[in-house]
């Protein structure tokens, strides 16, 4: 019988979440060994600034357990959970379009 190791994975994985607006981004990093979120502002549209936020976050947590994590990053949820409520399909979901 095989037997995955789910805790080993998630120790050595970073979420992430972004909340984006036009003017300003929200990143939050969960680190594996902490209870709550890190909170990092970003000047919105600033990719570069958010790609050097992930990449200081891989390394700190790659320093502590001797191997690069990888990092998960959500954002937007809330146009699934919109699209969920109006009964269509998230994934074909276009928030521009008018019903």
């Amino acid at each position: 019988m095989t037997q995955f190791l789910a805790a080993t994975s998630s120790e050595r994985t970073l979420h992430a979440a972004l909340e984006l607006s036009k003017n300003s981004w929200l990143l939050a990093i969960q680190f594996p060994n902490r209870d709550k979120a890190s909170l990092y502002p970003i000047k919105g549209g600033d990719a570069d600034g958010l790609m050097a936020r992930l990449d200081a976050a891989r390394d700190r947590l790659a320093k502590v357990s001797g191997q690069k994590p990888k990092v998960t990053l959500c954002y937007e949820a809330m146009v699934v959970s919109v699209a969920e409520k109006a009964g269509r399909d998230p994934a074909r979901y276009d928030p521009e379009r008018r019903a």
